[in-house]
């Protein structure tokens, strides 16, 4: 039973990883660390998963408090995948708590250049020389194409 997926709805408002752990240890498996996981949502971003090994398998695993849902998936790493210790960005939604990861800088900008919605923008950007909100990080990016001649 090496293939195999598992949903486990808690009646509960919130799983403490606590729990999660032990739920896991019950099951035989070990922490794995973090993986970035290519979305083409997020350009050449990608979402960031928390991983953990069952015998020689390893599977996804994430939380969702809206619906008080586990779930655990089969994982394979494939070639447009990398380790999350090898993003130069984070960007996480202040209410979703969602975690998307960039290898350089220039790829998160062109990302959150495309958004199109200012609550879109409601999300902190960390880098290894800034941390703080979407809005602040791309004002760079705004004043490097803005022209402030005056003709």
């Amino acid at each position: 039973m090496n293939n195999m997926t598992l949903e486990l709805v808690m009646p509960v408002p919130e799983l403490k990883p606590e729990l999660i752990v032990e739920l896991f240890n019950t099951l035989g498996a070990v922490p794995a660390g973090n993986a970035a996981i290519a979305d083409l949502q997020y350009g050449k971003g990608a979402r960031q998963v928390s991983l953990v090994k069952m015998k020689d398998v390893m599977y996804t695993w994430s939380w969702e408090s809206a619906g008080n849902k586990l779930a655990v998936k089969p994982y394979t790493k494939r070639d447009v995948d990398w380790a999350a210790e090898e993003s130069a960005v984070t960007i996480r939604g202040f209410q979703t708590g969602d975690t998307v990861l960039f290898k350089t800088e220039d790829d998160a900008k062109e990302w959150l250049l495309k958004l199109s919605s200012i609550e879109q923008l409601k999300l902190t950007v960390q880098t290894a020389s800034y941390k703080g909100t979407a809005v602040m990080y791309l004002s760079e990016e705004y004043s490097k194409g803005k022209d402030t001649t005056q003709k």
